[in-house]
């Protein structure tokens, strides 16, 4: 009977063009620490909404200090700002690896879209 379930699945993985394959790969988590990055990155390249951008990753981050950290978001707490430099670090670091090709912009894009459903953007039309 494994033996049954092994061949099938075979042949689907060959009967998929690759496309269907690839979507079929699950999904990156996307935790707020991820989503203050990628709304920070997503800040720093488009200056029409860095605003924006930023606002959000101050909410992601805050999400982010309270339910990975237990710490309340305080700006003059060193823990919190020691914290939001590792925010920038890493997205500083993601736009070099988008640059130099390691990482698509399509992966920022998706995890955008994430974060944008998880704190409840997507619905409501906020920019």
């Amino acid at each position: 009977m494994m033996r049954n379930w092994i061949a099938m699945l075979a042949m689907l993985a060959f009967a998929l063009p690759a496309p269907a394959l690839a979507s079929m790969a699950p999904a990156r988590h996307v935790n707020d620490f991820d989503c203050a990055v990628s709304y920070w990155l997503h800040g720093a390249v488009q200056v029409a909404e860095q605003q924006a951008a930023l606002e959000r990753a101050s909410l992601a981050f805050g999400q982010y200090l309270f339910v990975e950290e237990a710490i309340f978001y305080d700006v003059d707490d060193p823990a919190v700002v020691e914290r939001w430099e590792l925010v920038v670090a890493e997205g500083k670091a993601r736009g070099q690896r988008i640059k130099q090709g390691q990482e698509t912009v399509d992966n920022l894009k998706s995890d955008l879209a994430v974060c944008e459903a998880r704190y409840g953007f997507a619905q409501s039309g906020e920019q």
